[in-house]
């Protein structure tokens, strides 16, 4: 039986396309059932939808690929009313289909590399084919492998461990100036996008306290979540500005949100405790000869950008470490598939087995009962069961076929 995985990602086909392709949590059951009933020769499906990817699992018996690929991408574009343009999906197997899983659990196929959050739904995605009945034995077999090569590349090298985005690394610079982050209060200037991720990381993270302000108070407001949360009016930044400990400003404006006059007298009334301030505006939102003040520490995105790129560096390292712990997962599922198989076969042979004694048992009672001696009956029982019994594994060590041991329902009665 054969592994495959068929599907898009962010490397092979744009959001727009993407997003037509993806797959709901609600649909996914009646999905993996219509996708095992495609083509004959799909006996299991697994499906994996994220922002980034649509990828499809399945275990093949015989049969022809090439009919098996252009049933998938018929099922595809039929099911989800969108046309494929040539050269945006692709199609791996057995090894190199295990590698790929392994790289996407482990976040080597992620668009930010290294990222955690993808373990997560490849879990997510082998529980819904589980829960649906489209996992068999194979299937289970490629997440098992897939999930712990993933854990590898984890844990022996350092994927995960270098800050790639924005928010992640201000919360690490902040780590560094504050003794306790629960305890900071943090205001964000703007409404946009990038206020938007940092409002979520810092939730996450945990603080006393989170102020949006913006033009529009309304736009603030929308953001705001929580009891700790409030929003504010730019008119309001210069009276309030001394309430917090970590100020981020990513707007539109074309001059300074914040000057350094406004900067000087908020840490006056903070009795000097210190302010992170990070500037993601360009054209810049804080005035720059705000970093000439001692108790203010000022970071623009390019400061951020040059330890992020740091970042990326390290995790292109790790990544280059890990690349050799795919194969030994590839090396892992053919080993395990083999024994599996095997396994099947040891079943298979003893059923065969005791048949053949059974029947052999059957033909010596009949011959007493119908007036043979015992003695001569069980010479003849002991004498066809040592034959029939010992004919495949002769064959097997004369010939070194090990098929033919696994032809034992073909055997004769």
């Amino acid at each position: 039986m054969t592994v495959l995985a068929y599907g898009i990602n962010h490397r092979s086909a744009p959001i727009a396309l993407r997003e037509r392709l993806a797959f709901p949590d609600h649909t996914l059951s009646a999905a993996l059932r219509s996708l095992r009933g495609t083509h004959e020769q799909i006996a299991e499906t697994a499906i994996l939808s994220t922002c980034n990817r649509s990828e499809f699992y399945v275990a093949l018996g015989d049969g022809q690929l090439p009919d098996v690929v252009r049933a998938l991408r018929e099922w595809l574009q039929v099911y989800r009313n969108t046309e494929l343009p040539d050269g945006v999906d692709y199609t791996l197997l057995d090894e190199d289909a295990v590698m790929h899983l392994v790289r996407v659990a482990s976040g080597l196929d992620s668009q930010v590399l290294g990222e955690t959050q993808i373990m997560g739904q490849v879990k997510a995605a082998w529980a819904n084919a589980r829960a649906a009945g489209t996992l068999g034995t194979k299937l289970e077999l490629m997440g098992d492998v897939a999930m712990q090569g993933a854990k590898r590349v984890r844990s022996e090298t350092q994927i995960g461990q270098s800050r790639v985005s924005y928010a992640s690394v201000c919360l690490d610079i902040a780590a560094n100036i504050f003794s306790d982050l629960a305890a900071m209060h943090v205001l964000l200037v703007g409404a946009g996008p990038i206020i938007e991720s940092f409002a979520n990381a810092i939730r996450a993270c945990g603080v006393a306290g989170l102020s949006i302000a913006n033009r529009t108070i309304k736009k603030a407001q929308a953001l705001v979540q929580g009891d700790n949360e409030s929003a504010l009016g730019l008119d309001d930044l210069a009276s309030h500005l001394h309430e917090f400990d970590i100020v981020v400003s990513s707007t539109a404006s074309r001059t300074p949100i914040l000057t350094r006059n406004m900067l000087e007298s908020a840490t006056k009334t903070r009795r000097r405790r210190p302010m992170l301030v990070i500037d993601m505006a360009v054209p810049r939102d804080v005035e720059s000869k705000a970093n000439e003040l001692s108790d203010v520490f000022l970071y623009a995105i390019d400061d951020l950008t040059d330890i992020i790129e740091e970042g990326v560096q390290n995790r292109r390292e790790a990544a280059r470490e890990a690349e050799g712990l795919l194969a030994s997962s590839a090396d892992l599922f053919q080993s395990k598939l083999v024994a599996q198989g095997r396994a099947d076969v040891v079943r298979r042979y003893r059923e065969r087995m005791e048949a053949i004694r059974d029947a052999e048992l059957d033909a010596a009672l009949a011959s007493l009962a119908n007036g043979t001696e015992a003695d001569e009956a069980l010479k003849h029982l002991s004498a066809r069961l040592a034959s029939r019994l010992m004919h495949l594994p002769t064959e097997t060590l004369r010939t070194g076929d090990l098929t033919l041991l696994e032809k034992v329902e073909r055997t004769r009665q």
